[in-house]
């Protein structure tokens, strides 16, 4: 992996792939209070990963510019949920059995309590070719579309804190609702003019 070099400190631990992006898979145990909201995530709900990314222009820790800020990377509809003692053979067709195997949360085979698996649709999933800009130096696209669970704006330095609003994953956008439909198109649209994936692709 090319992050290896830069993880210090691993004395033993083991990390996995998790988002899948080869097999278009993403597990996590939806009992912890940042992964809560996950556990009623259904067919045709869209997760959208980011994060926070570091510019270095050498595989070395000198190559590091100071410059750092948080993308968008990718994003699954979801077309299939497996949850706590299901197996991959559960899942409703070849293809989406031969992916979710692929997960690391089958690593006993069957799911272990308050673990999920969610299998994205291969035709509205994506790993974007080029990280999108959220919120770095030149974008402020989280604020532009985000809200509390309250409806609030986000803030950077008072309250509602941007930082403890996204922490946990949780709903954003509710697309029967104009104004979240809304936003959610302008975030859309960031990630098309990037890399030409729509995220809203066959909605209405």
């Amino acid at each position: 992996m090319a992050a290896r070099p830069f993880i210090r400190a691993m004395h033993g631990r083991t990390t996995h792939v998790d988002p899948d992006w080869d097999s278009y898979t993403y597990g996590d145990y939806c009992l912890n209070r940042r992964a809560l909201t996950l556990a009623g995530a259904q067919r045709d709900d869209i997760l959208l990963f980011w994060g926070l990314l570091w510019r270095n222009t050498t595989k070395y820790w000198d190559g590091f510019t100071g410059e750092k800020g948080w993308y968008l990377f990718g994003a699954f509809r979801i077309a299939e949920v497996l949850v706590q003692r299901q197996r991959p053979s559960d899942a409703r067709t070849p293809d989406n059995r031969r992916r979710a195997a692929k997960n690391v949360h089958f690593y006993r085979g069957i799911l272990d309590t308050g673990n999920r698996v969610f299998i994205g649709s291969r035709r509205h999933s994506k790993r974007f070719s080029k990280a999108v800009p959220f919120y770095t130096d030149d974008s402020r696209l989280l604020f532009d579309t985000v809200r509390t669970r309250h409806g609030q704006r986000l803030r950077v330095h008072s309250k509602p804190r941007w930082i403890s609003s996204t922490r946990p994953c949780r709903a954003v956008w509710d697309l029967s609702k104009p104004a979240q439909h809304s936003r959610a198109k302008l975030v859309r649209d960031a990630i098309r003019r990037r890399t030409g994936y729509d995220l809203l692709r066959d909605f209405p």
